[in-house]
Formats: C-alpha cells, structure tokens, sequence
C-alpha cells in the first residue's frame, strides 16, 4: 500500500523552512549588530588548523574583545553561541588581559625561569 502526500503539505513545509532560515539569519544579524555596539569584533573563521579543531568564543587581544564563530556551524548554533556570549560579555569584560608574566606561563616554548617566568627560591 502507498500512501500519496498532499502537494499543498509539501509547499507549505518547504516554504515554513525557507522562512525559519530567514528569520534565524535575521536574528542572527541582530545579535551581531549588538555585539558591535558593545565594541565585540565578530569574526566568522574556518576553526581548524594541522587538525586542531577550536571553539567558537570569545577572546581578547590587546585589549580588543572578538568572538570568533566557526563559519561551517549551521545558523542556529551560531545564534545560541552568539546569545550565551552576550550575556557572558560583562564578566569576560572584566577578566584583565594576559600580561608579560601570564604570556610566559601560557607559552610552552619558555624555559623554565626564563624571561616572564617568576621562580620560586633564593634572589641573587
């Protein structure tokens, strides 16, 4: 037995699909133009390198806040990521940027009690 689908239900699926793309993409400029205003660089990235993969996020260098967003995420996900980075904003605002200090902690390359490095133990 096959059972044959109404046209009008398909038109109507298709049309319901291409209209939630529309108003998630909609939406989805309306976070950004927030983000801006809020002094965020949003920056849209292929998040993946020698089969690195990294999270969309927010990140501060020299001062400026970005939120890199992998491009290859469908528009819902880039919206939920870019919402919940929203509200996080104002505390991540206020995390100080790594200084020389905290850059020699970070880098793995440092020797240990190399420049940026503070050794425990005795002053010469």
């Amino acid at each position: 037995m096959t059972i044959k689908r109404d046209p009008a239900v398909k038109k109507m699926t298709r049309k319901r699909t291409k209209k939630t793309f529309h108003e998630i993409r909609k939406q989805l400029e309306g976070i950004e133009e927030e983000l801006q205003r809020r002094g965020v660089k949003v920056r849209y990235e292929r998040l993946e390198a020698s089969g690195l993969k990294l999270r969309s996020g927010l990140c501060k260098v020299k001062g400026q806040i970005y939120l890199f967003v992998d491009k290859r995420k469908p528009l819902s996900e880039m919206k939920e990521i870019m919402k919940e980075c929203l509200e996080e904003l104002p505390s991540f605002a206020r995390i100080p940027e790594a200084g020389p200090t905290h850059r020699g902690l970070i880098d793995t390359r440092q020797e240990p009690g190399g420049p940026g490095l503070e050794t425990s133990g005795h002053e010469s």
